[in-house]
């Protein structure tokens, strides 16, 4: 089953200031500042789609045709006794972490109609990024024919890793220098290297 995720509320500031950028540039003129604002976002925008995280604070909705079931059998000596069980996994993974709260978690009927999933019967692991069903909790069902299932929560990083925001310096710097041309499209494996050790593989 696949889990479709989407941008929501896209972050408001960037990670590096137009000032350190210029002054990585040596620019000293104000003629550009749109361009290089410009450049920021983009370099950002790669880093996050590269790496898989939210470098700044903004909201992702993630939605699901249906909750994940664990299939199980019954063995006995190397013969199958009895029909699958299904069981409802106890965790669903999200991406562009670090993942900060859950913000709404709704089911949809299939008139359109939406309820909240009571939030006493999930938490959020931060750690692994991930929404836990709690022991006991009922399976979460809608019965919309797309996506019955919606979940919003914010993302980003408390503060950005020196690799990170010397990374992105670096690649405004490559965009700068190559705009209009068709090095722009590819990232250097030096800026590469810096972001490697952050890389999220998409659940």
């Amino acid at each position: 089953m696949r889990i479709e995720f989407q941008l929501k509320t896209p972050p408001t500031v960037e990670p590096i200031t137009l000032a350190e950028t210029k002054a990585w540039l040596k620019v000293d003129h104000s003629d550009e500042d749109s361009l290089i604002q410009l450049l920021i976002a983009t370099a950002r925008e790669r880093c996050e789609s590269i790496t898989g995280l939210s470098l700044m604070i903004q909201q992702w909705g993630a939605y699901l045709p249906a909750w994940p079931l664990n299939c199980e059998e019954a063995w006995w000596d190397g013969v199958r006794e009895g029909a699958f069980i299904q069981q409802p996994q106890s965790a669903v993974q999200l991406f562009h972490g670090p993942v900060r709260q859950i913000d709404t978690f709704t089911l949809w009927d299939a008139e359109g109609n939406t309820s909240d999933y009571p939030s006493d019967q999930y938490l959020l692991d931060a750690v692994r990024n991930q929404i836990v069903l709690k022991p006991g909790a009922p399976l979460p069902q809608g019965t919309r024919v797309a996506n019955p299932i919606e979940i919003t929560y914010t993302t980003g990083h408390e503060f950005i890793p020196g690799p990170i925001k010397t990374g992105l310096l670096k690649l405004v710097a490559h965009l700068y220098e190559h705009r209009g041309d068709e090095k722009s499209e590819t990232i250097p494996p030096d800026i590469l290297s810096l972001w490697q050790p952050y890389r999220r593989i998409r659940p």
